[in-house]
């Protein structure tokens, strides 16, 4: 999706002189049309979950994919700490974000970086506040913000203001996020953190995102409203944070669209031997067709428009690949092979698949919408 290039919105109290035109008038929409809106949850024709705001509609059909644009307005975020905690320069990057294709921008006002300090809700709320203020006036309407928290108060009053539409929940199971998310209907994200050692396998990760749905529902949380995160990066090995992206299709198996946060994070570097967060996009791209490729229907990503290309690319390809054909697989010899003649090949992407028995685990009480 393409934002109209603006000169920004006015500051707080700031009015136009006559004869001139805000920002905010020359966005897409009518004058002082804003983005997002209530949302509701119901099924396509073909049965699929959709989650309609009055500007647009997601429906979750097999290789739908939508783009998380990440805009950090903190001193201290791994990746990009410091360049955006100007509101001015975090919402135009909003803005850029939303131009390079994301669907929705994620804006956060805490790192959540290995050794980060914890800020107060004041200090949060003071960071995010009139970042999510400029880009509800200057966004397209269809272009949806998220918030990145896991404070329950910030959440609140976010949402009572009415500038976000989504609710990324990185409390790793504070119930107080669902009944936020109950109250103003918005959809929520519901993020893996273990609370203890030993809990990042898929197996345990997909019993924990159960549990927790489990006791947000009983807080008043729709199924319909709710998208399980794995956690990549958070409390968790290595080994485990690469288990869980190679199984990540399992984790769908639960009921809800999958979102996956890979972008530029230490394990990618990790796997790719590359130090440098912002020179970790050969494996962050990796790590986003693989998850597509899976099944997910979120991407969190710094890097939004080489995302969106490799994405479309990769999409294009998989509809052209004829049914019944697998990927060649390379012999002892190195050499590639094919499924002989008349042998049953593999299954197809977007096909069910056998799974391993701790994959299997991860569909207890996996009811489908």
């Amino acid at each position: 999706m393409k934002a109209e290039k603006t000169a920004g919105p006015p500051a707080a109290g700031q009015t136009a002189a006559a004869g001139q035109t805000t920002a905010a008038a020359k966005t897409a929409g009518p004058p002082g049309a804003v983005s997002g809106g209530r949302a509701s949850y119901g099924q396509d024709e073909n049965g699929f979950l959709t989650w309609s705001w009055p500007a647009v509609t997601w429906t979750f059909r097999p290789g739908q994919v939508y783009l998380a644009g990440i805009l950090n307005v903190t001193p201290d975020s791994f990746s990009d700490g410091g360049r955006f905690l100007a509101p001015e320069a975090a919402w135009r990057r909003g803005l850029a974000l939303a131009e390079e294709g994301a669907d929705m921008i994620d804006v956060g006002g805490q790192s959540t970086r290995p050794g980060h300090v914890p800020v107060s809700e004041d200090e949060e709320l003071a960071r995010v506040l009139p970042v999510l203020t400029a880009l509800r006036r200057a966004l397209p309407p269809a272009a949806l913000i998220s918030l990145d928290t896991d404070k329950a108060a910030v959440a609140a009053k976010v949402f009572a203001a009415g500038l976000a539409d989504i609710l990324n929940d990185e409390s790793g199971g504070d119930i107080r996020m669902a009944a936020v998310a109950a109250k103003y209907a918005a959809p929520i994200v519901l993020m893996h953190r273990p609370r203890v050692e030993g809990r990042g396998s898929p197996a345990a990760v997909g019993e924990d995102l159960a549990a927790t749905r489990l006791s947000y529902e009983a807080q008043g949380a729709s199924r319909r409203q709710i998208a399980l995160d794995p956690g990549l990066g958070f409390g968790k090995t290595l080994e485990e944070n690469l288990r869980l992206l190679a199984a990540g299709g399992a984790l769908a198996d639960l009921g809800c669209p999958v979102y996956i946060g890979a972008s530029r994070k230490s394990f990618v570097g990790l796997a790719t031997a590359t130090e440098r967060a912002d020179q970790r996009l050969g494996g962050s791209l990796t790590a986003a067709l693989w998850a597509a490729a899976a099944g997910a229907s979120f991407l969190r990503v710094h890097d939004v428009a080489v995302t969106a290309a490799a994405l479309k690319m990769f999409q294009t390809l998989r509809q052209l690949r004829p049914e019944g054909v697998a990927w060649p697989e390379p012999a002892a010899d190195g050499k590639k092979t094919a499924p002989p003649v008349g042998e049953k090949a593999a299954a197809p992407v977007g096909k069910k698949a056998a799974r391993s028995d701790g994959e299997k685990a991860l569909r207890s009480d996996g009811e489908r919408i």
